[in-house]
């Protein structure tokens, strides 16, 4: 095969491979139209532009009126009592290493006290990841205030996509921690989210059971219900108005069936949030029941995988876009981008030529200009003509050398 030969089938590998992704985003539009008026599925197709998920290599930093809590292991049923909480090990600095939360799935955390109406700010950095619609994200900004009457003790993942666990320690008192989120792009500027290509984050493990309602509230995302979830959207919050964890109590699965991200069921305590702009607000509130002795706790995830089916964009590769180096920017002064410019061959011969071609064409329409509403004679209008000509003619012979230097 020869180099020219080469090249070219590079250019149909990369056609083939995009008609192969847009199939298959045909496909996957054809299966959530045909479901989507099925338990597990949203009513309407859903397209995910967002990449936010297993960025365990993240770093974290912890600011704001907080203690630390310092303690290594630490198990998620101790912490509704306040002499346990009480009995940790605290400190004004931040611990190099996380604590251990141990839920059925150990979670790496960096556990604080907040104090009501105090404020604390998180920022991830490093994600290896993270992108929307293509753009990486580089970071986040997490900012947490206590809206609460007591202390609540707070459990930031250290992957910020495992979201975060909040617990109190008195009788009958509302959680109520407020978040704002903050995308960050490797330029260190906000990434705004457009409603055109949406960015989906999953809402779920919202429990309902005999000591308490977990809620989320006071949130700026579109909500979109998922057949069969007990979740759904009452004036300003999401939550559910039946028990979800037990079927001898009026759900209709038992806790077991569903709260966990490798149930078929996790749809269940679950619901989609179609975010947009650059800020994502909402307020993580659980209500007693007023039958549990302890504090009341609530775990909320915060990543891009969804308990439903969603359809994932294409991913078009492109041919490495044409580079021109002028080496003359502008000729008889007033032509900014015509054909006398001098380009430079790259790898990317088709793209070479197909810019030789455009340059023509507007080296023609800009002499067609000149001719038919400047006033100037056709004497210079053939005149620049010619010298385009010439310009375009050059680059060609340029072309010819590259392809002989190369084989």
């Amino acid at each position: 095969m020869s180099y020219i030969e080469h090249l070219f089938s590079n250019v149909d590998q990369i056609a083939k491979d995009n008609r192969a992704e847009i199939d298959r985003y045909n496909k996957e539009l054809e299966y959530a139209k045909a479901n989507a008026g099925k338990e597990g599925f949203v009513s309407k197709p859903l397209t995910q532009y967002l990449i936010f998920k297993n960025e365990n290599s993240a770093k974290v930093n912890i600011t704001g009126n907080v203690k630390f809590i310092t303690t290594k292991n630490i198990s998620n049923s101790d912490l509704f009592k306040k002499e346990y909480v009480d009995s940790l090990t605290k400190s004004d600095r931040q611990p190099s290493n996380p604590t251990i939360l141990k839920f059925d799935v150990p979670l790496e955390t960096y556990p604080f006290v907040l104090q009501p109406n105090k404020s604390a700010i998180i920022n991830y950095s490093g994600f290896t990841n993270a992108t929307y619609d293509g753009q990486k994200i580089s970071g986040l900004s997490l900012f947490l205030k206590n809206d609460s009457s007591v202390d609540e003790v707070v459990f930031a993942a250290k992957d910020p996509s495992k979201g975060l666990a909040v617990y109190n320690q008195v009788a009958n008192t509302p959680i109520n921690l407020s978040t704002e989120y903050q995308f960050i792009d490797d330029h260190g500027k906000a990434i705004s989210f457009n409603e055109d290509k949406p960015a989906i984050i999953g809402i779920s493990s919202l429990n309902h059971n005999n000591e308490w309602i977990e809620t989320i509230g006071s949130f700026n995302f579109d909500n979109v219900d998922i057949n069969g979830s007990a979740i759904s959207k009452h004036g300003d919050k999401l939550y559910s108005t039946r028990n979800t964890d037990s079927v001898s109590q009026g759900s209709k699965y038992n806790v077991s069936d569903w709260d966990n991200y490798s149930k078929s069921l996790f749809y269940y305590g679950a619901s989609a949030a179609v975010l947009k702009g650059d800020k994502v607000k909402y307020s993580i509130q659980t209500q007693p029941t007023g039958s549990f002795q302890y504090g009341i706790g609530q775990w909320s995830t915060f990543s891009s995988d969804i308990a439903t089916f969603v359809i994932h964009p294409p991913k078009l590769q492109k041919i490495k876009p044409f580079v021109a180096q002028c080496r003359k920017p502008k000729c008889f002064n007033d032509c900014e981008d015509c054909c006398c410019q001098e380009l430079v061959p790259n790898d990317d011969i088709k793209g070479y030529i197909a810019n030789l071609r455009l340059k023509l064409e507007n080296a023609q329409s800009y002499v067609c200009s000149i001719r038919n509403s400047s006033g100037r004679d056709t004497g210079e209008a053939l005149s620049r003509f010619a010298y385009f000509t010439w310009c375009f003619l050059k680059n060609y012979i340029n072309l010819l050398a590259y392809i002989i230097k190369k084989r």
